[in-house]
């Protein structure tokens, strides 16, 4: 190997930390001296509607708007009308007729739209030429406000709702269904446990009529916020109360293909974790990182997150639990709360020992971390967060959410020294706060194997996986 190496051409044997010879100096933009990064300006108008903007530079620019609404609002009104909103975002309105009347006016600006609603949130959002930014925030403005939702346009909206939720439901990883689950049996029948989608009985029972109601109710100026507003409290506060949910169903027909998919049982573990102005949320995205995981068949690479703990002692042990398809954990944050969850799916015939896996790394994580475990965790959550905010979208979002949410910005620069401050004890500290909250729990496939619900509570409560089920031999 040594005489290969040695035998190849001097520019072949440079070491990766050094230049290359006899290539130009590279030349990096730079930021206009006029342009302070991460200074947000934030202005309430005489209407009640936040404004907040950063400076920034390039010809491109993303605007939009932020609605304090989205699914967890829906209690008084059909389960869905979010989804049907977002589908019929950017249709004709009071001022523009037609569709190729909104359609002309993004060509012309160079602009794409999009809307997306979320459990607390629509956002309504535009990339385009900064120049034209004025026209395309007026399209913005008559979708929010002035919408026509003529009869036509609410049926091709239903048609795109139920394709869409058959489409989530027939993956053979149904991961926004898993998601959506484990939020209802966690909160049950109250705000962020609300259907983020529309469910198959309100298909045809959302009307016209349904959809300006909420729009009269939730979509009010001191509500918005383009590109900003402080939010109000809600007297609906979510409430963790832990729980099960279990839908039998037949996926062995799912993914049927020249080669088909495996049929898959799904299991999901979800405990409360905090809302994101705690002071422990970024400890808890540092748990997050730490866990990791993923599907057992994705290819890896840098950043990919190989040495996370659900990845090192489940994933990739496969003469041990080749068995197992996926394994992932996710953090989300919320106003009032936050739940953390471990998503995982095997053959239903294993999904009891699935369960004892998935529950002795919850309970593993009780037992300290590495050094090295903790600043990789660390890093790729630094490295994962920087990547993101690359994006204008996603600084656009960050920006009209953080305002949404806590009434101002904490810059990047910021979260990343608070992820560097974050130390083992401080994660003792939340995984002992995650596990002392009551477990839920969400069963989706063939279910003959799962255990129940209040055993895998005990399970988690005594710290003793004995009382599940007797293990098979991939204990031992």
């Amino acid at each position: 190997m040594c005489q290969y190496v040695l035998s190849l051409p001097t520019t072949c044997r440079i070491p990766f930390g050094h230049p290359l010879p006899d290539l130009p100096t590279v030349k990096f933009s730079k930021k206009p001296p006029e342009i302070e990064l991460y200074k947000t300006n934030v202005t309430i108008l005489e209407n009640g509607v936040t404004v907040a903007s950063e400076p920034t530079f390039g010809e491109f620019c993303t605007i939009g708007a932020v609605v304090n609404a989205g699914s967890r609002y829906e209690a008084k009104f059909p389960k869905g009308i979010s989804h049907f909103l977002e589908k019929l975002a950017f249709t004709p309105s009071k001022k523009f007729k037609n569709s190729d009347e909104i359609t002309q006016i993004m060509e012309k600006n160079g602009a794409i739209v999009d809307c997306q609603h979320t459990k607390d949130s629509l956002i309504y959002a535009s990339s385009c030429r900064a120049s034209s930014a004025e026209a395309v925030l007026e399209l913005i403005a008559e979708s929010l406000f002035h919408p026509n939702f003529s009869e036509a346009e609410i049926a091709t909206a239903r048609e795109v709702v139920k394709s869409n939720v058959e489409a989530i439901t027939m993956k053979p990883e149904p991961e926004e269904l898993l998601n959506d689950l484990i939020h209802a049996a966690a909160y049950r029948d109250n705000t962020l446990g609300l259907p983020k989608y529309c469910q198959p009985e309100n298909f045809d029972k959302i009307d016209k009529a349904d959809l300006f109601s909420f729009m009269r109710t939730y979509y009010t100026p001191n509500r918005i916020i383009v590109g900003e507003e402080k939010m109000r409290v809600d007297e609906s506060l979510a409430q963790y109360t832990g729980g099960e949910i279990r839908i039998e169903k037949d996926l062995s027909n799912v993914g049927m293909a020249i080669n088909p998919f495996p049929e898959l049982g799904h299991f999901v573990i979800g405990f409360e974790s905090c809302k994101f102005t705690d002071e422990d949320f970024v400890p808890f995205c540092v748990l997050n990182s730490l866990m990791g995981g993923g599907g057992s068949f994705s290819a890896g690479g840098p950043g990919k997150g190989m040495y996370t703990r659900l990845y090192m002692n489940v994933l990739n042990r496969r003469v041990k639990y080749h068995w197992i398809y996926n394994a992932t954990s996710v953090n989300l944050g919320y106003a009032d709360s936050g739940i953390f969850f471990i998503r995982a799916s095997t053959h239903p015939k294993n999904l009891g020992d699935l369960v004892g896996v998935i529950c002795s790394e919850m309970l593993s994580m009780n037992h300290g971390i590495d050094k090295d475990e903790l600043e990789r965790a660390k890093t790729q959550l630094k490295s994962s967060l920087l990547m993101n905010l690359e994006q204008r979208p996603v600084r656009f979002e960050d920006l009209t959410r953080q305002i949404l949410g806590q009434g101002m910005r904490k810059s990047p620069l910021e979260y990343v020294d608070a992820i560097g401050e974050v130390r083992a004890s401080d994660i003792d500290r939340v995984v002992n706060r995650l596990l002392n909250t009551r477990v839920s729990i969400v069963g989706y496939g063939s279910l003959k194997k799962l255990p129940s619900c209040d055993t895998i509570d005990r399970a988690i409560a005594k710290r003793n996986l004995s009382f599940l089920k007797s293990p098979s031999y991939f204990f031992m």
